[in-house]
């Protein structure tokens, strides 16, 4: 999982984007990632090392989106106009409103594959997250572990609203959590491909080409 665009007030852009990929087994990771490195190739770029989607030909981006097209995608697109003030202002809540973006667009894949009948609610699942490195102490990485976990397996009360929101799982949830340096991992790289094409769709209304049947987006606050 990659993001695009920067969550603050006199940044460019209307939006800002979380993208990534879901993969449901090692073989499946693999694939995908041996075609994302042979599509790098094809581009006479070294797969090797950092290929960023900054400063990247359009079409050159947009190819090597088209080529995991047909996997599990997701994204979650932030309208910065909308967020309230009180986030904006303040580094540490930037970033936890940066986790819970990260928690809501998980929770809607999941809900996605649930519904297609890809994965069993009431089977055992062990759910892997590798995110490209951010600001982030060891408790706010603990945190984001235990609150994806706790909404997937227990339920979260609003006792605001005096609303409960029910476990998506009827099984044990082990999260995984990895802050990831996407130098060094071609996928994460592929995720920055991602979520910078969705960033360009909005901020300056281009076509993106990727397969919406297996891409989940969600739109926030």
């Amino acid at each position: 999982m990659d993001d695009s665009g920067t969550l603050h007030d006199n940044a460019a852009g209307e939006v800002f984007v979380y993208a990534g990929y879901i993969f449901l087994s090692k073989r499946e990771k693999d694939a995908a990632l041996a075609k994302y490195r042979a599509a790098v190739r094809r581009l006479n770029k070294t797969p090797e090392k950092e290929f960023k989607a900054y400063g990247a030909r359009g079409k050159d981006k947009r190819y090597l989106v088209s080529m995991l097209k047909n996997y599990e995608s997701f994204s979650c697109v932030v309208n910065k106009k909308r967020v309230y003030e009180s986030i904006m202002s303040s580094k540490k809540s930037i970033h936890r409103y940066k986790d819970y973006c990260i928690k809501r667009v998980a929770k809607a894949k999941l809900i996605d594959l649930i519904n297609r009948k890809k994965i069993n609610p009431n089977s055992p699942i062990v759910l892997r997250f590798f995110i490209d490195n951010q600001p982030t102490s060891t408790d706010g990485i603990y945190n984001l572990r235990e609150s994806i976990r706790e909404e997937l397996s227990t339920g979260i009360a609003n006792f605001d609203y005096g609303t409960f929101h029910k476990p998506l799982f009827n099984s044990s949830v082990t999260v995984h959590t990895k802050f990831c340096d996407s130098r060094i991992s071609p996928l994460i790289q592929a995720s920055d491909m991602l979520a910078n094409c969705i960033f360009t769709k909005y901020n300056y209304r281009q076509k993106l080409n990727h397969n919406h049947n297996n891409h989940t987006e969600i739109s926030l606050p």
